[in-house]
Order: structure tokens, then sequence, then C-alpha cells
């Protein structure tokens, strides 16, 4: 395995959302305490938009709740949703080559309908998929192991911005409207 997916697993298994201080997060930045709580919020919602180039579909499940697609070239989905209550839900399909896509769309009552509403989720079992609200180097600036000036100035944007980091194979920096700025 390439040594910065190494470095990136790691990260994202040890990621915990309370491990940010809100006070010192608005203290370096410079932001309103308020506005950076709710940015790190487990609560908040992140839109995610379909992204085909990238192999991710955003839409709804049969029970009309948030859900993600995330394709993978071995022919298998792995679907990541939330519930009433906003309970994580995922689990993995297979099919076959030349399946239809209506028929996959039936077997878990996907709707594709452009984007979704998510919230903060590492998936249990694949390590690179994940939302979280920065992106690595961003993360440990934020929990206070960097002081450099331009770094406090990268994360104040970050935040002002409301981007996050949808970790897919990659990590996919997102806009508050949910769409890939950068890969």
């Amino acid at each position: 395995m390439d040594p910065y997916f190494m470095i990136q697993k790691q990260f994202i298994e040890s990621v915990d959302l309370n491990s940010y201080n809100p006070e010192y997060i608005a203290k370096i930045t410079g932001l309103p305490l308020q506005q950076v709580s709710d940015f790190i919020s487990p609560q908040r919602r992140y839109m995610v938009q379909s992204e085909n180039h990238y192999g991710f579909l955003a839409g709804a499940n049969g029970n009309g709740r948030p859900t993600i697609l995330f394709c993978r070239m071995d022919f298998s989905i792995n679907v990541v949703s939330f519930e009433d209550n906003w309970e994580f839900n995922c689990y993995e399909i297979q099919f076959s080559e030349g399946t239809d896509w209506k028929e996959i769309e039936e077997e878990i009552g996907f709707m594709h309908m452009g984007n979704a509403p998510m919230r903060f989720f590492k998936h249990p079992e694949i390590w690179d998929c994940a939302i979280l609200p920065f992106p690595m180097g961003m993360h440990y600036n934020a929990i206070g192991e960097s002081q450099e000036k331009d770094d406090f100035i990268l994360l104040k944007k970050w935040i002002e911005d409301e981007s996050y980091t949808l970790y897919w194979g990659n990590d996919y920096f997102l806009d508050v409207e949910g769409y890939v700025t950068s890969s």
C-alpha cells in the first residue's frame, strides 16, 4: 500500500470530533466561538452532490433518508445512509457486470436525487470512506500541533467557506454546496 494511504488510514481511524476545542480554534482563527462550534459539531449537515467521475451518487433510500452510493470497480456498491434520528447505516451489495442500473436502484430502494444532506461519519470497515470537517493537515492545525500563522489563515478560510472533506479512495475537498473543489 502507498505510504500516503497508510498515513491517511491512520489519520481517519484516529479522528474524534470531540478532540476539537472550539475555544482554541476560535482564538487562533479570530472567528466567533459559535461559528467554530457549529462547524465542528457532530450534528452539522454536509450537503453532498453526486460526482459520477469520482464514483459516488447522492440521493435517498427507500425510506426517503439521505444516502450516498460509493461505487467500486469490482462491481460492488457501498451504501451509506442516515436513518430516522440520524442513525448511521452502511452495507455493501454485489452485482454482476452488465447488471441494469434500474435493478440496482430497485434492490436497494435508491432514488438518485443528485444531492443528499449527510453527517460526519467514518465507515466501520472501509477506512477510506468518511466525511470529516477538516483534511488531514488542517486537522493537526485545529488540534494545536502547528503554530504557523499561515496555517491559521488557511484554517480560518476553510471554516468561513464551510468546506469539508469526503474520503473515498482519495481526499476530496468539498464546498458548502457539496461540490468537489479539489482532489
